[in-house]
């Protein structure tokens, strides 16, 4: 039987890898970092609430415009096609193969 073998190679890796030795992490950690505080927590209502409208002033706009314009130039050009007509139909034909002879 295969199974056997391959069972006890599976557990016999699985066992000889508990005995790895793995780097301290603490070891790693500067001082700064050890005294570091942890971050405020917050409750979750406050992290998932509905963010205020942002506010377009009189002194934006155009920029603002200005991007829009160029991102829809940009996806215009995105949207045409890659090969012309004339490469469509050449492509689109049955290939010829010569004969040799």
């Amino acid at each position: 039987m295969i199974v056997r073998p391959i069972l006890w190679a599976f557990l016999l890796s699985v066992l000889g890898s508990g005995c790895a030795d793995f780097p301290d992490l603490d070891e790693r950690l500067s001082g700064e970092s050890r005294s570091a505080k942890f971050p405020a927590l917050l409750p979750i209502e406050d992290l998932t609430g509905t963010p205020g409208i942002a506010q377009i002033d009189d002194k934006l706009l155009p920029e603002f415009e200005a991007r829009v314009a160029a991102l829809q130039a940009r996806a215009a050009l995105l949207r045409r096609s890659v090969i012309d007509a004339n490469d469509s139909n050449r492509l689109s034909q049955r290939p010829v193969v010569a004969e040799t002879g």
